[in-house]
């Protein structure tokens, strides 16, 4: 009876992509994960949420070498804690955005002109973590794939 090939010499030259994609992948996601939230929750923990009404949107298109993009600037005006009247711009929009809109955002206390809309953090944070998920499934799954099926196909043999 011939002898079967140990799995990881059948695949050969593939172990590495195989198991080095979803490794990146959860990597990736984790570095994303410490961009996103590690500055976030030091703003989250001193910005202060109040209402702001659109004053202007300004739409900016830029070229590339791969064509053009359009870039929302939201002007929003507001009234800080202290009473004070503030203006500030951000570059997120979306369609719901209108001039004249009243709209929720989070500014820093410290430095009015440093805002956020409260929802643009969750979206993102939403989307790492189902990347890491994603990466995390992937790797134990082709790990499994890899190390454990194999040896129970050897143990079954006589």
């Amino acid at each position: 009876m011939k002898k079967k090939k140990p799995f990881l010499t059948q695949i050969g030259c593939l172990a590495v992509p195989i198991i080095g994609l979803p490794v990146f992948c959860l990597a990736l996601s984790i570095f994303m994960l410490a961009a996103v939230f590690i500055p976030g929750r030091a703003f989250n923990k001193t910005a202060v949420s109040t209402q702001a009404v659109i004053t202007e949107i300004e739409i900016n298109s830029t070229s590339s070498g791969r064509g053009f993009r359009r870039v929302y600037t939201v002007h929003v005006a507001f009234f800080t804690q202290n009473g004070e009247a503030a203006a500030a711009s951000i570059n997120e929009w979306n369609a719901a955005m209108q001039e004249g809109k009243i709209i929720t955002i989070l500014y820093d206390p410290a430095n009015p002109q440093r805002i956020q809309f409260p929802s643009s953090s969750t979206v993102v944070g939403i989307f790492v973590i189902m990347l890491g998920l994603a990466g995390l499934t992937g790797t134990a799954a082709i790990i499994k794939h890899i190390f454990i099926t194999p040896r129970k196909e050897q143990k079954k043999q006589p």
